[in-house]
């Protein structure tokens, strides 16, 4: 039977023995969540061979494992289940294993996230995040670039990035998108919300790539204003001339272009149109949007360059939150 599990303990007496914390299993066709009835007598596995060197070594406080396990020989005390620690290895997308971590971000432009949680996400995670509307709405996939674990808070920190586009996981994903996903459409047998030892639950999509490949599903762009005038600067021919006609002749050459997705193509063009820009040493620069917010102005600090002022954006900008 195939387990996602989370190491738990090791044994002070023998360190070839330990436990791990059961979270789902596969005992037939499906997923589902291991119980004390489904995972005799407290949902733990008995590693009878190689936790310390195998397992403990290896995996860090609520990393996702997953491995074969078998009926013990010989139960005797609390576990049914065992296994040896060399069949263990981590979750990942090759078994279609993915984490869903809970936010209270809004779904805005935005390309990393630094993001808190008690379980460790997955190389590719997704987000729960919120509409402007109120929505709540599954986000992703994202990147773990990076993932440190704070002890005293018992949490990961981690920062989130966009997938590139072209990726062998998510071959139908545009450049600088998500996938938008209403929760009312994933299939139940897809998510899974389990619970550590000490209570904190969490949750756990399976299968949702295959979902996402099939499927027709919403993309949003995310891809921040600043990176766009990259892209625009890209795009534009050399000896630039910005003014009204410049940038309408830019806009059609953008518009025109089909190496770029619509949605991209949509936000090049609107930001363009929107946006105060300038030639500096024949590279395009942001000045700022005609109007500016005090919010836009509170997050980014005033830099000169030559006579014109852009915004400069910080590095990890916090994301706009639910109210």
């Amino acid at each position: 039977m195939k387990i996602i599990a989370t190491k738990l303990r090791g044994n002070p007496n023998n360190d070839r023995f330990g436990y791990l914390n059961a979270h789902l299993i596969h005992p037939g066709s499906n997923w589902e969540i291991a119980t004390n009835v489904s995972v005799p007598k407290s949902g733990e596995v008995f590693i009878h061979r190689g936790y310390e060197a195998l397992i403990d070594r290896v995996f860090r406080e609520n990393e996702l494992i997953t491995l074969d396990v078998e009926s013990l020989e010989y139960p005797g005390g609390d576990c049914v289940y065992g296994a040896m620690g060399k069949e263990a290895r981590s979750a990942t997308l090759e078994d279609d294993v993915v984490t869903i971590l809970e936010t209270d971000f809004l779904l805005a432009p935005q390309e990393v996230y630094r993001v808190s949680s008690r379980i460790k996400p997955t190389t590719y995670t997704f987000l729960k995040m919120y509409r402007k509307t109120g929505e709540e709405v599954i986000v992703g996939p994202f990147r773990a670039s990076s993932s440190q674990y704070d002890p005293e808070e018992m949490q990961w920190v981690s920062l989130l990035n966009l997938v590139d586009a072209g990726n062998r996981y998510f071959t139908k994903l545009e450049s600088y998108s998500v996938y938008t996903i209403e929760p009312e459409t994933i299939p139940n047998e897809m998510i899974f919300e389990p619970e550590t030892k000490n209570g904190s639950k969490f949750i756990i999509g399976m299968g949702l790539l295959a979902h996402l490949n099939h499927v027709p599903t919403e993309q949003t762009s995310l891809i921040s204003d600043s990176a766009l005038i990259k892209l625009i600067d890209l795009a534009a021919p050399p000896n630039f001339k910005l003014g009204r006609k410049g940038k309408r002749d830019l806009a059609l050459q953008i518009s025109a272009s089909r190496k770029l997705s619509a949605t991209l193509t949509e936000r090049m063009v609107r930001t363009l149109k929107k946006s105060r820009l300038a030639i500096y040493f024949g590279t395009l620069i942001w000045i700022g949007y005609k109007k500016k917010t005090k919010a836009h102005t509170a997050k980014c600090g005033p830099h000169y360059v030559d006579q014109y002022i852009y915004w400069r954006i910080s590095l990890y900008p916090p994301p706009e939150r639910r109210a």
